[in-house]
């Protein structure tokens, strides 16, 4: 369980002690929508709310998961959530991976992928390994590049990475283990 954590079932109350942003995020799964609790630590401390040691609770709708953090007592931002993150076209890509990546679609799941593994302690150690060596390759930093966010880039400029064979497997390898962690630890809270 993450540090500070003190949700171990829905009915008992959430561990206020430390700040936390808490945001609704969704996510497209084997072609279904569904919703998880994401927070933003403030320091870099990013991750999502687990249920019990190794498990994140996920819900079919967006009203599941607000009846759930009302139960922790997790107050929830009131941004517009959104889009859902596609975790089905980053499975497919790297079971099969072109030589072309999409850097915003697939960063964007890269980033979830990790708030998980992260979230849940041993079960997620094998996708951190991975994402570890990948950022201390710079793939990772020329993935978030090449998304190109306005924020960043100078007005004209667009820059378009380069991969190698080797740096398209580790991003390839970095989300199977994350998708597979994903479907290990992330469960249905509905009931909960």
């Amino acid at each position: 369980m993450v540090s500070g954590m003190g949700v171990s079932t829905a009915a008992q109350r959430y561990d206020t002690a430390v700040t936390r942003t808490h945001y609704p995020a969704s996510y497209l799964l084997d072609g279904r929508v569904r919703w998880l609790l994401w927070f933003d630590g403030g320091d870099g401390s990013d991750g999502v709310v687990v249920s019990a040691p190794g498990r994140v609770p996920s819900f079919a709708s967006l009203g599941g998961l607000r009846a759930f953090a009302g139960r922790c007592t997790i107050a929830l931002s009131s941004e517009t959530p959104q889009a859902p993150c596609d975790l089905d076209t980053a499975e497919r890509w790297a079971a099969a991976p072109p030589t072309t990546l999409d850097c915003n679609g697939l960063l964007g799941a890269w980033n979830l992928l990790w708030d998980v593994a992260g979230s849940v302690g041993d079960d997620g150690a094998e996708f951190v390994r991975r994402h570890d060596a990948a950022v201390a390759s710079d793939v990772y930093e020329r993935m978030f590049w090449g998304c190109n966010l306005p924020s960043v880039t100078p007005l004209g400029e667009h820059f378009v990475p380069t991969w190698s064979d080797d740096e398209i497997a580790t991003i390839a390898g970095v989300l199977r283990e994350g998708v597979r962690v994903f479907r290990e630890v992330v469960q249905s809270g509905d009931a909960a």
